[in-house]
C-alpha cells in the first residue's frame, strides 16, 4: 500500500541490497518504518560509495509519494 510518509523523517538509512544493484531507503518516523527503492542499476554498485560517501545523493532521489509503510 502506497502512502505519503510523514516528512521529515527522524532518520533515513541508505542500504545497498544483496543484488548490489538496488538502493533501498529506510525512513524512520517515530516507531514507523517506511521503505523506498531509489535505484535499480544495470551494473553492480560499490557498497562503500552507496552507503557512506554517496548516501546524501541517494536520499535526495526519494519521492515523497513513493514511501511504503511496513
Amino acid at each position: 500500500m502506497m502512502m505519503i510518509a510523514p516528512l521529515p523523517f527522524d532518520q533515513v538509512d541508505v542500504v545497498l541490497c544483496e543484488d548490489r544493484r538496488t538502493v533501498l531507503l529506510h525512513g524512520y518516523a517515530g516507531d514507523a518504518l517506511f521503505l523506498q527503492s531509489v535505484c535499480e542499476a544495470v551494473t553492480d554498485l560499490d557498497p562503500d560509495t552507496v552507503e557512506r560517501t554517496g548516501a546524501d545523493q541517494w536520499r535526495r532521489k526519494a519521492k515523497p509519494d513513493r514511501w511504503i509503510k511496513t
